[in-house]
């Protein structure tokens, strides 16, 4: 599966999957939050990593409002 990644990261994500250790990039507009998907991963026996999990916004995420 090929993804389609948004003009404006598109080069960032090629360079961090071909000049870094990250094999591979999930990157959303909007997602509730990086750290439970990341989590959701791990219960894939395929996932690759290291991966990199990447969201424009996040509306429920630990590093929301002063969180961390």
């Amino acid at each position: 599966m090929t993804t389609v990644y948004p003009a404006e990261i598109a080069d960032a994500v090629w360079r961090m999957e071909s000049q870094t250790f990250v094999r591979e990039v999930d990157w959303f507009d909007e997602l509730g939050s990086t750290n439970v998907y990341a989590l959701s991963l791990v219960a894939q026996s395929e996932v690759v990593v290291p991966r990199l999990v990447w969201a424009a916004r996040q509306h429920s995420g630990r590093g929301r409002n002063g969180n961390a």
